[in-house]
């Protein structure tokens, strides 16, 4: 193969490499990447993007395969909105313990079933002072 080819396909590798890294906020690496590459250019020419290769490489392994321990500090977090039907448990249980509190309060301060101290800006203004049946 042509040898300029390789850099090419090289290039293109590690340009989508680093595109990803940006989207994970890891600017430090796209920074070293490019301090070495404006001035490995000067003195090395094309045959830089296949050293930059290097790092780049350190960099997915240092990230990706070699933790120590198998901590898995870089897996990103569960998205909890995409189990809905954990989701609607919860909105249940939340519903559970707002209900049992609002009775809670009306029964300590013996307060009937009645909105005429709800305010406009109150969030459950119909059934302020009100247990939920």
């Amino acid at each position: 193969m042509n040898l300029y080819l390789i850099i090419f396909i090289v290039a293109i590798l590690s340009y989508s490499y680093l595109l990803y890294e940006i989207n994970k906020n890891n600017y430090t690496i796209v920074f070293i990447y490019f301090i070495f590459l404006i001035i490995g250019y000067n003195f090395i020419g094309l045959k830089i993007y296949l050293y930059n290769l290097f790092i780049l490489l350190y960099n997915l392994l240092k990230y990706n395969y070699f933790l120590e321990g198998n901590t898995g500090l870089h897996k990103p977090p569960k998205n909890p909105l995409k189990d809905k039907k954990k989701l609607q448990a919860d909105g249940k249980n939340l519903g559970k313990v707002a209900e049992q509190t609002a009775k809670k309060i009306a029964d300590e301060n013996d307060l009937e079933c009645s909105d005429d101290e709800a305010t406009e800006k109150s969030a459950l203004a119909e059934f302020e002072n009100c247990p939920i049946n």
